[in-house]
């Protein structure tokens, strides 16, 4: 079931890239663990400060 779900995430970021001739990484992360490290990992400070929101 994961491995589907995995699959058909591949295939809207690959649609979405394709159709904005842009570069774009998802990062599949639960809420909560974003929220416990935002201000703590740098790479998380990043999406914070300059990631793009995308709902589907």
């Amino acid at each position: 079931m994961l491995k589907d779900y995995e699959n058909k995430l591949d295939e809207i970021i690959s649609e979405i890239g394709y159709r904005s001739l842009k570069l774009i990484s998802i990062v599949d992360i639960s809420y909560q663990r974003y929220m416990q490290y935002k201000e703590i990992l740098p790479y998380y400070k990043n999406i914070e400060n300059e990631g793009i929101v995308l709902y589907g």
